[in-house]
């Protein structure tokens, strides 16, 4: 009985998750490919294996009590705020859809799901161009993880409503909302919004920028700093080496 409830409470975990990620993709082929929604689902389904009663209970829950970890949580987990260290596969809140995440300290997660999306689709460049609605959905204060301090994710770094204060190392990639501080990855930087310097092997992007961008290529929708890398681009011009923009 407990193994029918379980699973019962997985596929509406899913379900609903499907649905709201839905919402800012067009096919379900590509919900399907992107790492976020892999990570959920493949922790879903090895979590329901080891501990079938958690699923099946208080699924209906509206209304969860604030749960704090100081110096130190496992993640994912359902705790709300961390004061320390945060280790784990990914960080997120996993008390309902809803709720949120934050972290002030360090966040260590060894993600391989990243890893095997890069071995079995090549090189991943996530789409950040709906900055509309990336602010709506930071609005509603839904399902969002943010770090104050240390973030650090090997492989790499997938969450698009995360907001990082701080420094961020991400040896393939890296995607959030938002980075304010210093980012250094591999392959790719991406974010909504970036205030600080991001560094970068191979590909830099960001919708708004203020500050630094270093990597071979560099895009910045909005930008009020400097670019440097082979090819720089943003709202006024496109330059080899050396690109800026200080004024509106």
């Amino acid at each position: 009985m407990f193994w029918l409830l379980s699973y019962y409470s997985l596929y509406r975990k899913l379900l609903a998750y499907l649905h709201a990620t839905a919402t800012s993709y067009k096919t379900l082929p590509a919900i399907i490919l992107e790492p976020e929604y892999l990570m959920k689902t493949t922790f879903l389904i090895l979590f329901s294996f080891f501990t079938p009663i958690v699923w099946g209970q208080k699924t209906d829950d509206t209304v969860s009590k604030f749960k704090q970890r100081n110096l130190f949580s496992f993640i994912p987990s359902k705790v709300d705020k961390v004061n320390g260290l945060a280790l784990g596969v990914w960080a997120e809140n996993l008390k309902s859809p809803k709720d949120s995440l934050k972290i002030n300290g360090v966040n260590l997660e060894i993600n391989p799901v990243i890893l095997f999306v890069y071995l079995g689709g090549g090189f991943y460049i996530p789409e950040i161009n709906n900055f509309q609605n990336y602010i709506e959905k930071r609005s509603r204060k839904i399902n969002q993880t943010d770090i104050d301090g240390l973030n650090i994710s090997i492989p790499g770094f997938v969450n698009k409503t995360s907001k990082i204060r701080g420094v961020n190392i991400s040896p393939l990639t890296f995607c959030a909302g938002e980075i304010h501080g210093l980012s250094i990855s591999v392959l790719t930087n991406c974010s909504y919004v970036m205030h600080g310097v991001s560094i970068c092997g191979i590909y830099n992007s960001s919708n708004q920028v203020k500050g630094i961008q270093i990597g071979l290529f560099n895009r910045a929708t909005k930008l009020r700093g400097l670019q440097i890398g082979l090819w720089n681009k943003n709202e006024k011009r496109s330059l080899p080496f050396f690109n800026w923009q200080f004024k509106r």
